[in-house]
């Protein structure tokens, strides 16, 4: 049976980090894929917070390969205001990032099994069985397999609470603007995301509801356009957040980890990627892949209690502020208090709250 330090469920962006971080350190690796790689395109807006992208340059692009497309401000709108507030994103199509973080894990010597349909697991002798009958053991199991993560059913026993988004996307052009809609009968926002390939029109509610589709429609005929090649997604709600057990590690959205304002996951994606490859680099953890082996249990646990308690420890501010947004949601998604900001932004006493809040949030 072949053995592996490291085996990972879900080649996405979060996935798919996690692997090119690992094989850097010098782990054995590999990861199982659910879908083709070839027509596998996740539902998002593509939409890079500054935060998001210089963790991204930092860490996975630092000869700026890809063909972001930057704005330096975003318009807010709302039923009765049009706000342009000063603030760096960067948009790119998501497939076209995901299939390069995937191309970098094989270039770093490691292998993706795709498309697996159906997989079996045994925790306890730490087996994984592809659907073809071959078994892999493995030290440590990562769940990066979204929302629906099979892992994380398993582990608690239930799936994790969920938010609704619709999308379609229409052809670009080089002077469509950023634009953020808060409409008054929606616990969430519209988007109007532009790419170099695309345009991105999304609507996205937090109160779990999944009936959006009438909602959508209305706000497309604002925008002079119908539903062509609508797609649906479940989103993390923010506040049911499961980081794994034992030797078993759950990240990005696998782990519940995503804003509950903003229904940012790309952040999370590579902040949770980054702590728990640092969590169980053997330069900063007791993990030792070369000995893990052939180590008795009591030492195997607690290398890996060691890389959970530093996992853990890297990504509680993280979680911290979560959950402030999650508190703070009540009052971003009220329909009178955004009138009234966005009416007055200009006053200075409201703009640089409004900018301080984005420039901490987003």
């Amino acid at each position: 049976m072949q053995h592996y330090d490291v085996i990972i469920i879900g080649a996405g962006l979060a996935g798919a980090s996690l692997g090119y971080l690992l094989q850097k350190q010098g782990k054995t690796t590999f990861i199982i894929e659910r879908a083709d790689l070839n027509k596998k395109d996740k539902l998002c807006g593509g939409l890079l917070t500054k935060r998001s992208f210089k963790l991204f340059r930092k860490n996975f692009d630092q000869n700026n390969i890809l063909p972001f497309r930057k704005f330096q401000n975003f318009t807010v709108k709302t039923r009765r205001a049009a706000t342009t507030i000063r603030h760096d994103f960067y948009s790119i199509s998501r497939k076209q990032l995901d299939d390069y973080l995937v191309s970098l894990y094989p270039e770093a010597g490691g292998t993706i099994f795709s498309p697996i349909k159906t997989y079996s697991l045994n925790l306890h002798k730490r087996i994984v069985t592809t659907e073809g009958g071959t078994p892999f053991s493995y030290d440590t199991l990562i769940g990066a397999d979204g929302i629906h993560s099979k892992l994380r059913t398993i582990l608690t026993g239930r799936s994790q609470r969920k938010n609704f988004a619709l999308e379609t996307q229409l052809p670009t052009n080089t002077s469509a603007e950023l634009v953020i809609h808060f409409l008054d009968d929606l616990k969430g926002y519209a988007w109007h995301i532009p790419n170099n390939e695309h345009l991105m029109l999304g609507l996205g509610d937090v109160s779990e509801k999944t009936n959006l589709r009438p909602r959508f429609d209305q706000f497309l005929a604002t925008q002079n356009c119908h539903s062509k090649n609508l797609r649906g997604a479940f989103l993390p709600t923010g506040n049911d957040i499961f980081l794994g057990k034992g030797n078993v590690f759950l990240i990005g959205d696998a782990a519940g980890l995503a804003s509950p304002i903003f229904g940012e996951g790309i952040y999370y994606a590579f902040v949770s990627s980054i702590a728990l490859a640092k969590a169980l680099d053997p330069k900063t953890s007791s993990f030792n892949s070369e000995t893990s082996c052939h180590a008795n249990h009591n030492s195997e646990s607690a290398s890996h209690n060691h890389a959970a308690k530093t996992y853990r420890a890297l990504m509680l501010p993280y979680i911290n502020r979560l959950k402030r947004e999650h508190h703070l949601k009540k009052f971003i998604f009220n329909a009178k208090l955004n009138q009234f900001v966005f009416r007055n932004y200009h006053l200075s006493l409201i703009k640089p709250f409004v900018d301080r809040f984005v420039a901490k949030y987003l």
